[in-house]
């Protein structure tokens, strides 16, 4: 239902007939992975709305337990990379009184994400940065960084060089929910949806230390990565 607090209607409505369309360019991507181009639409195009206010109804009451997550006292400073729709920067700022945060994305979802922020109420705390996070200046004196949905849209080279910017082996057998997400994964930016074991692995070598793993509890296929640097 529209409008509604847990509405998911943009998502299984407008969303849902471009994640059919990209899905159906799968045979494209396999004789070419770099045919998986969904986040190379240009601004404007119908899909960012869809695409943004969709993951936003899908994701935003888990940022509320994914920000009691974040081990820090009285941060000041959040970054959060290829944010998008502001949920996890919102739920931060509702849980950190003193908090202002930074949401880096690329343009066609910043001007998605802007609105979804000023109509709920955190266009003084939140605000938004355009970029590539693969080569834009994260910034100083930052307390807390975020990613979410981000490092499988990457390449492994690509996901070593952003962590070491903020400081399951191939062939093993996936969950059910693993083996779909990175079919999507695949389809939308040619890559796949990496192991617990790389990515505890990729943190480690760029120089995070007390790596915590934590399943959503909504959507208990999703894990939050924890690490101090």
């Amino acid at each position: 239902m529209p409008g509604t607090p847990d509405s998911v209607a943009s998502f299984v409505g407008s969303y849902s007939a471009h994640a059919w369309e990209m899905l159906g360019q799968l045979q494209d991507a396999l004789r070419d992975r770099h045919a998986a181009a969904s986040h190379r639409r240009p601004a404007g195009d119908p899909f960012w709305e869809s695409y943004i206010r969709g993951l936003f109804e899908l994701t935003r009451a888990e940022h509320v337990h994914n920000a009691s997550l974040v081990p820090a006292d009285d941060p000041r400073e959040l970054l959060d990379v290829a944010g998008g729709h502001g949920a996890f920067a919102m739920a931060m700022c509702t849980r950190f009184t003193r908090l202002r945060a930074t949401v880096l994305d690329l343009p066609a979802s910043v001007a998605v994400g802007r609105r979804i922020v000023q109509e709920e109420g955190f266009a003084q705390r939140v605000s938004f940065r355009e970029g590539d996070a693969l080569r834009e200046p994260l910034g100083e004196r930052i307390d807390v960084i975020s990613a979410f949905n981000l490092l499988h849209h990457l390449d492994p080279q690509d996901v070593r060089g952003l962590l070491e910017r903020v400081r399951v082996e191939p062939g093993t057998e996936p969950s059910r929910a693993g083996a779909m997400s990175a079919v999507v994964y695949f389809a939308s930016s040619g890559t796949r949806n990496y192991s617990s074991h790389e990515l505890r692995g990729w943190l480690a070598d760029a120089g995070f230390a007390r790596v915590e793993v934590h399943r959503a509890g909504r959507s208990p296929w999703r894990l939050v990565y924890l690490a101090r640097a």
